[in-house]
């Protein structure tokens, strides 16, 4: 039984109850009073109403609607009967009267009151939607109703329990801010700490918990404490718990939450190994009428850690009695049935344990009360009701995790029930103690035939080497009984030659294959392993790559070998092994013929399917699509059960695929999802028809199958993978919308898939794009801005991003600086690009970058340092592709003017003008170039570059083009020729 805590809060929200009827005003219908007994009927039910006596105010009012439904006092009838049934709990009633009223009386002044309680009644329904469209409706119509106080929690409540929680935690907000120290203020901080808690906003959730929690008086406290140390369990701050449950205890010693507490601080001391803190505070709580059952198993627990096994089983037993139908008597009666063998008193245990599979034989913990059932068995010696537990527990359990446990238990009762460590105990004793030099050979060689199942081929080598050697020694008549060393032996060389890299010693051991298989049909050219050593001999060529000897040898033993019975299906397989090697070695021609020759010999059924299914990937990795899918499809009509049937009918797929014909490859991927649908081919056949129709451009359909594929493979290893191809191939056809909402699954499904690091850098720089950052950014685009660049920032810190993604991530912060102007942050990302990624395709630009960067910071000497380096690089051509490029000379020039290098601007200008066709880089360089010449007092030449500028105006006159403008209106002003100053001033 697992350990699993509990918060309050759980289910209903705890503030989800009516609020009391506050004094509605009696309404009453203006008119001659009309007498009789439908006035009695009214004026009870007012009187009934007015005196909180809901139920007889319903009885009246039902049957005044009823008898004289079209009475004027009916509306206000409808309303009361409303607000009654609500108080009764008759919610779904209540709910349909106040929207009746509600549609009969729009303009009624209660029906603000109307609204609020049939949004109420949809909440208390767990109709949540209606109830969240109602409550909105309610707050929108009245944003300043007295109700609201409580209409916004509710709200956020029905949004926090349809996992809308961030919605709910703004909403809990929207409550606190308005009604700061209304009746549900504590109520609204926590359901906002419940929120924080869904969005995995668990520092914040805490705070708010221990904020509330610091509000002894408040209504909320112990709550909050509680959920606090549920919150540090489940983060495994096992020492936090500690504090947050204690303090519940210290300080709400009466709280109907102290036994959950106890129970969860008793959890806390058990997970910090602290078991002696542990029982005590699980016996503090074992009379809890609530909790008795899961103290008393976790104190026995405790005091089964502390080795204390008597006062363990003391107390699973008095806990058993407290409810003998208690789920959790399972584990109470195989905890002291474990207590009962660790104290080696096997009958009792082994008591407990058959209980257990008595009473809950499809239980949780039956395959471990069988196994350790035999165990005990085991331990008493009793061999027969070992033998019969181990028998039972195969058939009741044989794909139990105990399998080799139980095989290690059955000692080896014989070799055909695979129990290899138990055969070699038990034939190494005959080896040991028998006389018969025979019976000694059957135990040699049944202990290497158990290496040899166990695949220690090394090993059934070494045991059988004696045998094989001295078998010359025994009567000749016995040594045909034991000539099967030869072939067992040939068959461990060739598997260690399977698996051996070194090639001398590979031939070696394959030539030692031939020679032992040749050795048995020496003596035993009939014998019952003859089709057995024929095989070896065909496999040792076969891996040895010559089919000249392969093909003597198959002949031979189709020649020599009646291909019947049991010889034809050993000839079978081996035929069947021989051309999966040439299929592994890519001899598809040499594959092809062998799968053929299977095909038509069918030795039986099985390997008939098998030798259609290894022609047909023949012939596929031959390029010969159409025969494949002739083998494919024969297959698929005469075994269409098989369990080869469904890669057959995948490859089917795949073969019309390659020939181009796409209705047909994707109508063959439907039939493996339709009749293979729980095959390991099915995820590939949905994936394969997603592509074909995203290949096709048939977008609509490939998202559908996407879909399809993802929504109905949940335990597929590689949905990930789906989705980020998905992503990309909306991507790719600049669905861009469709293609974030792919890369956010995936992220929030596979937060820790190697691919969840490009689709956040996705999704990051999709919202970076959606930004407007032109002229001045509103707060709240600055406030996005700083969202998207913190994800960038922890995409480049991030362990688990990949180093392009890391690359890219850093790219980008450059650029978010940039727009910023955060010039010092800039430096730094490029400086952390330059360092941590030499090689990186943005080493240029983040070279740029903190070259502009330094001219910003005015660092002017480190400005020209980046720019020359830059300019004087062996990627020119690459680097003359990038956007920024251009202000690369601009960046330099600028730089050597404000260190007064006006040899260098001149220079610089001169070599780098001519090189850039664009207007605008050659008029930054003259317009730096004039800057320069005008520090110089070179101001007739100053205008000279300037007027440059303004030869070629635009439509629109650029920032350089002014300032141009203005200079030369200043060098005039500065040689004291003042008209012609007022007049470049002017323009």
């Amino acid at each position: 039984m697992s350990q699993q805590t509990e918060r309050a809060g759980n289910d209903r929200w705890y503030f989800a109850r009516v609020l009391p009827l506050v004094a509605v005003a009696m309404l009453f219908v203006s008119g001659a009073i009309q007498g009789g007994e439908q006035d009695t009927v009214y004026d009870s039910a007012v009187v009934f109403y007015k005196n909180e006596k809901w139920k007889d105010a319903v009885a009246e009012y039902r049957k005044f609607l009823t008898n004289w439904p079209n009475d004027k006092r009916a509306i206000n009838a409808r309303l009361y009967l409303g607000l009654s049934e609500v108080n009764i709990g008759d919610y779904r009633s209540a709910r349909q009267n106040l929207r009746r009223f509600s549609e009969l009386a729009p303009e009624s002044k209660n029906l603000n009151h109307a609204l609020y309680r049939i949004a109420e009644c949809s909440y208390l329904l767990d109709e949540l939607k209606s109830a969240r469209e109602e409550m909105q409706a309610f707050i929108g119509r009245y944003p300043d109703d007295p109700y609201g106080e409580r209409g916004y929690p509710y709200l956020a409540d029905v949004e926090m329990r349809l996992g809308n929680f961030e919605q709910a935690a703004k909403l809990f907000q929207e409550s606190l801010d308005l009604f700061p120290g209304g009746e549900l203020a504590d109520d609204s901080r926590f359901g906002l700490a419940r929120s924080f808690e869904g969005l995995d906003r668990y520092e914040d959730a805490a705070k708010a918990y221990e904020q509330l929690a610091a509000n002894p008086q408040g209504g909320r406290a112990a709550e909050a404490l509680l959920n606090l140390g549920t919150l540090r369990y489940d983060e495994g701050k096992y020492d936090a718990a500690v504090t947050a449950f204690t303090k519940l205890e210290t300080e709400f010693p009466k709280s109907d939450l102290l036994p959950l507490a106890k129970l969860n601080l008793g959890f806390s001391y058990y997970r910090l190994n602290k078991f002696e803190d542990a029982v005590v505070q699980f016996a503090a709580i074992s009379t809890d009428k609530t909790q008795k059952i899961p103290a008393g198993f976790w104190k026995g627990m405790a005091l089964k850690n502390l080795d204390r096994l008597p006062e363990a089983i003391e107390t699973f037993t008095k806990t058993i009695d407290l409810d003998p139908n208690d789920p959790l008597v399972e584990s109470l009666l195989f905890q002291w049935g474990d207590c009962e063998k660790r104290r080696q008193n096997y009958a009792e245990a082994m008591k407990q344990f058959q209980e257990v599979l008595i009473r809950y034989s499809d239980g949780e913990l039956a395959d471990d009360a069988l196994h350790l059932s035999a165990v005990c068995a085991l331990e008493q010696e009793d061999l027969d009701k070992t033998k019969e537990l181990i028998e039972k527990f195969a058939k009741a359990f044989p794909q139990s995790k105990f399998q080799w446990s139980q095989e290690l238990l059955r000692g080896r009762v014989s070799l055909l029930e695979k129990n290899s460590e138990e055969a070699r105990t038990q034939f190494r004793k005959v080896l040991s103690e028998s006389n018969s030099e025979i019976t000694k050979g059957w135990s040699r060689y049944y202990i290497a035939y158990s290496y040899y199942q166990d695949k220690d081929y090394r090993q059934a080598l070494q045991v059988s080497d004696p045998l094989a050697t001295n078998l010359k020694d025994l009567p000749p008549e016995r040594q045909n009984d034991l000539a099967g060393v030869y072939v067992l032996q040939g068959a461990c060389l060739l598997e260690l030659a399977k698996s051996n890299n070194d090639a001398a010693e590979r031939k070696k051991q394959l030539d030692q294959v031939e020679a032992s298989a040749a050795k048995y049909l020496e003596m035993l050219s009939q014998g019952t392993q003859a089709s057995r050593a024929w095989g070896l001999r065909a496999l040792a060529a076969a891996h040895s790559g010559d089919a000249e000897r392969l093909m003597q040898i198959l002949a031979t033993l189709k020649e020599k070998v009646p291909a019947q019975g049991a010889d034809l299906e050993e000839i079978g397989r081996t035929l069947h092994e021989i051309a999966e090697v040439a299929l592994s070695n890519n001899n598809y021609a040499m594959s092809s013929e062998l799968f053929r020759k299977l095909v038509e010999m069918k030795p039986t059924d099985d390997l008939y399917v098998k030798g259609l299914h290894g022609w047909g990937w023949s012939e596929y990795k031959n390029g010969r699509y159409e025969e494949a899918a002739t083998h494919f499809q024969t297959l698929l009509e005469t075994n269409p059960d098989h369990n080869l049937a469904a890669d057959g009918a995948f490859m089917l797929a795949k073969c019309r695929q390659e020939e181009k014909k796409l209705e047909e490859a994707i109508a063959g991927y439907d039939q493996v999802l339709t009749k293979y649908g729980k095959s390991e081919f099915a995820f590939s056949a949905a994936l394969q028809k997603a592509r074909l129709l995203g290949g096709s451009d048939r977008l609509a359909e490939a998202n559908q199958a996407f879909a399809t594929a993802y929504d109905q493979f949940p335990q597929e290893s590689n949905r990930d993978g789906l989705l980020d191809e998905w992503a990309l191939l909306n991507y790719r056809q600049k669905d861009f919308a469709e293609a974030d909402r792919i890369f956010a699954k995936l992220v929030q499904d596979y937060p820790n898939s190697p691919l969840a690091d490009n689709a956040r850098l996705s999704l990051a720089e999709s919202a970076l794009v959606a930004l407007d950052l032109s002229g001045t950014p509103d707060s709240e685009t600055l406030k996005k801005l700083d969202d998207v660049q913190d994800e960038f920032r922890k995409l480049a810190e991030d362990r688990n991003s990949d180093s392009d993604v890391k690359q890219t991530a850093f790219s980008q912060l450059m650029g978010i600086g940039v727009a910023k102007k955060d010039w010092s942050d800039v430096t730094r990302i490029a400086t952390r690009i330059e360092s941590d990624f030499p090689q990186s395709k943005y080493f240029a630009a983040a070279l740029y970058r903190r070259g502009e960067a330094a001219l910003n910071l005015k660092e002017y000497e480190e400005a020209e340092k980046s720019m020359r380096k830059l300019l004087e690089g062996q990627q020119r051509a690459e680097l003359e592709k990038q956007m920024w490029y251009p202000q690369v000379p601009l960046v330099l020039a600028e730089s050597l003017l404000q260190q007064k290098k006006y040899d260098d601007v001149e220079a610089v200008t001169d070599e780098w003008r001519a090189k850039f066709s664009d207007s605008e880089t050659q008029d930054g360089l003259d317009e730096i170039e004039g800057r320069s010449l005008v520090n110089q007092g070179k101001f007739p030449e100053a205008r000279e570059a300037f007027g440059r500028v303004l030869a070629n105006p635009g439509e629109e006159r650029t920032e350089v083009e002014a300032r141009s403008q203005f200079m030369i209106a200043e060098t005039y002003l500065a040689e004291q020729m003042y008209e012609s100053a007022e007049k470049e001033y002017i323009l």
